[in-house]
């Protein structure tokens, strides 16, 4: 019986040893699963967030694991939205932790409330924007100065979302989608004009993944049935290591000539979004997906009423959806224009029999 031979050779990011990185919004979700990661390939983590308990329980549990008596993870307490003197200083204080940072995970950010374009609030408006925008380019600032003039080959990670990007419209998203979107751009200039100083911007914009924010869509028993039906790959992503090991091979030189991109791990589900490359779509992934849209918002904004109506005012999606009647469902949705950015069905030659999880085609036009 001949043997399986030796495993394969880990990639060379798999090590990140004597690595000092700064991870913003470090105290919970995907920030929290960042400092682990990068503690366990051997990086030194500054874990930066404004929930200075929760900070210091994390950089407990990566010193205690840690082989020497250093410590491997320092914490510093930091709003980001905070700005002036008080954001310069707790970068400083975090740069002054190991004496450099060689990279930066711009991970702090909020979602905010869910509202109309017509009804949102201002300072709710300038609460996302001063965090998700203002914060993440003034820890980039401060922090790129320092590398430019220690001289140091930097990287910095943008966190961003699929919501910043084309198709990737969420309702009720108007203040949060506005900003990651204006990170990418910010992404793109600091990139070129950073390059020269040879410190490297990239973005990484994650689909659905479990979080503090999404924590209670993953109790929503449909969720597997939109995966199943709507994601390629059929699941929803786990943290590590679909976006930790990204992280990786961005801070590791062999990402040395790579900046200025925006990495989209969704498992391709922008694509198959209305306006997405797809010219034929499964009305029943319609229908799951505006299902989905309306329970995401519902979810996200605390709403425990039986129908969900969409910000624009125009639709009630009951709870029970999926154990509707087919021919109910689709006379429902088909015949009538989607609330889907963009698009137009044209459902003059399709059929409302079938399954709702059928494969029934639907004509779709852009406008």
């Amino acid at each position: 019986m001949s043997s399986a031979g030796p495993p394969p050779p880990l990639p060379p990011w798999s090590r990140l040893e004597g690595q000092v990185v700064l991870v913003t919004g470090a105290s919970s979700g995907i920030g929290r699963d960042f400092c682990l990661d990068l503690a366990r390939a051997g990086c030194r983590v500054v874990a930066a967030a404004r929930r200075a308990d929760r900070l210091r329980s994390l950089c407990d549990e990566i010193n205690a694991s840690a082989a020497s008596r250093a410590p491997r993870a320092v914490a510093v307490e930091v709003d980001v939205a905070a700005g002036g003197s008080a954001l310069e200083a707790a970068v400083q204080k975090a740069w002054d932790a190991f004496g450099r940072i060689d990279a930066l995970v711009n991970n702090a950010g909020i979602r905010g409330a869910v509202h109309s374009p017509l009804d949102w609030p201002e300072d709710e408006w300038d609460r996302i924007i001063k965090t998700n925008l203002t914060g993440s380019w003034l820890v980039a600032k401060h922090v790129c100065r320092r590398m430019r003039d220690a001289k140091l080959k930097g990287s910095v990670v943008n966190i961003t979302s699929i919501a910043g990007l084309n198709r990737g419209h969420l309702p009720g998203s108007t203040g949060y989608a506005s900003s990651k979107a204006a990170v990418h751009y910010a992404t793109k200039i600091m990139a070129l004009e950073l390059g020269a100083d040879r410190i490297r911007v990239n973005s990484i914009a994650p689909g659905l993944f479990k979080s503090e924010i999404t924590a209670p869509l993953f109790q929503k028993r449909w969720l597997s049935t939109v995966a199943s039906k709507i994601v390629p790959l059929k699941e929803h992503g786990a943290t590590d290591p679909a976006l930790t090991s990204l992280v990786r091979f961005l801070i590791h030189e062999a990402s040395s000539y790579v900046t200025g991109n925006i990495f989209i791990v969704d498992s391709d589900l922008l694509r198959c979004r209305p306006g997405g490359d797809a010219q034929v779509l499964n009305p029943s992934c319609l229908s799951l997906l505006q299902l989905f849209e309306a329970d995401v918002y519902s979810v996200l904004d605390g709403s425990t009423n039986k129908t969900h109506k969409s910000v624009t005012g125009k639709r009630r999606l009951p709870r029970n959806f999926l154990e509707m009647k087919t021919k109910e469902t689709m006379m429902l949705l088909v015949p009538q224009t989607l609330m889907l950015s963009n698009v137009l069905l044209d459902t003059s030659t399709t059929s409302c029999e079938g399954s709702l999880l059928g494969t029934v085609p639907v004509r779709l036009g852009y406008s």
